[in-house]
């Protein structure tokens, strides 16, 4: 079973971008050189075009990419200022990361490594070359902004007694390293840098190089760490260099204030709840002052319906009567001749002294509904 070994080294010291162009920028190699590129592979006649960036010659079909670089970029030694380094859109330049810009100072493209204060473009890689969605099926060339990729995969190293270390001390010259794993029983080893443009300058400066010995090495992008630590490693690590992107970013008082709002954090929590449920305690009493006018409609209906049937009842019993007079005002007259028979009085005389007797009753059980009905 393959060991993991995961180890970190002091790094060299990694020149400032002022540093870096202090000086202007030497020729690396001869002009000639650069037009000759190619030209023993058979390609420099018939009119066919050498590719830069896939390193061939147009419909040639070969693989050149397993061949021992010639040339390879000293960074202490081929760094300086060019025309490129007044433009601030100026990319860095490829050939100079593989050690063969026959230009210098009249580069119109950087002569130096990538640093902290050059702005990451997503759709290009740091050469100024655009980017594709997904990666190759063999994980070679520019790489995507689909994914973050930090990591780069050196195959075909050679036998060391401290491999990781010897990885490491040739890897940091092209920036600041986070991690070296190397599989022993593979001759693989996975470079993960801090800033994804020190990976791409490093995937094209150390391609085809050797370490220590007279190894080849195949540089390719590496694929996702599928282990779940690794994962959340990773998402760890990319907060920190969110928040450090930040705190370059914004203004002192800006972080302090958001700093000062991670101590309150609990205390801003608790204050949310507590206002989460008034909000709470309000919806419900505004439910209430809602459904309350709802009840009080329904009870005035009720009322309003049962005064109905009781004027629609009494005006049913008015209209059993048939008549002049309703059945309560026959009843009195009624009780009333009674009681005159009783008293021994001539009927006449009684008729006519107690006649305003009984149109005072008369008028006093008369009331509005029966002269209603006789109109």
């Amino acid at each position: 079973m393959s060991a993991v070994v995961r180890k970190t080294y002091p790094i060299q010291k990694l020149m400032t971008k002022k540093e870096m162009e202090a000086e202007p920028a030497p020729p690396q190699v001869d002009k000639s050189i650069l037009e000759n590129l190619g030209a023993n592979r058979g390609g420099g006649d018939g009119g066919m075009s050498y590719n830069i960036w896939y390193n061939k010659w147009s419909g040639d079909r070969d693989n050149y990419g397993r061949e021992r670089a010639e040339y390879r970029c000293k960074v202490s030694r081929d760094c300086g200022w060019t025309l490129g380094t007044k433009d601030l859109t100026a990319p860095l330049c490829l050939f100079f990361a593989r050690g063969c810009c026959p230009y210098g100072k009249d580069c119109k493209y950087k002569h130096r490594t990538p640093v902290w204060e050059d702005r990451e473009e997503v759709p290009v890689d740091c050469f100024g070359r655009e980017r594709f969605g997904e990666f190759r099926n063999d994980m070679s060339g520019v790489g995507a902004f689909s994914r973050e990729n930090l990591t780069l995969y050196v195959g075909r190293i050679g036998n060391y007694d401290d491999i990781e270390e010897v990885v490491w001390r040739h890897f940091s010259e092209w920036g600041e390293i986070d991690t070296v794993k190397v599989l022993y029983s593979k001759c693989v080893a996975f470079v993960q840098y801090k800033r994804r443009t020190n990976a791409e300058f490093a995937k094209e400066a150390m391609a085809n190089q050797s370490l220590d010995k007279e190894e080849i090495l195949n540089l390719r992008w590496a694929i996702e760490d599928p282990n779940p630590r690794a994962r959340e490693d990773n998402r760890q690590r990319n907060e920190q260099r969110v928040y450090e992107a930040l705190t370059n970013a914004l203004p002192a008082h800006v972080i302090d204030s958001i700093l000062d709002g991670e101590e309150n954090g609990e205390e801003n929590a608790k204050r949310h709840l507590e206002d989460a449920e008034n909000d709470q305690s309000l919806e419900g009493s505004k439910r209430q002052m809602l459904e309350a006018p709802q009840d009080s409609e329904q009870n005035n209906a009720s009322e309003q319906q049962v005064a109905i049937n009781q004027v629609q009842q009494h005006y049913e019993e008015e209209e059993e009567d048939n008549g002049l007079l309703s059945k309560r005002v026959l009843q009195s007259i009624s009780q009333f001749a009674k009681n005159l028979n009783n008293d021994n009085v001539p009927k006449k005389e009684t008729a006519v002294k107690d006649q305003p007797a009984a149109l005072s009753l008369l008028s006093n059980q008369y009331d509005s509904d029966s002269e209603d009905e006789s109109d």
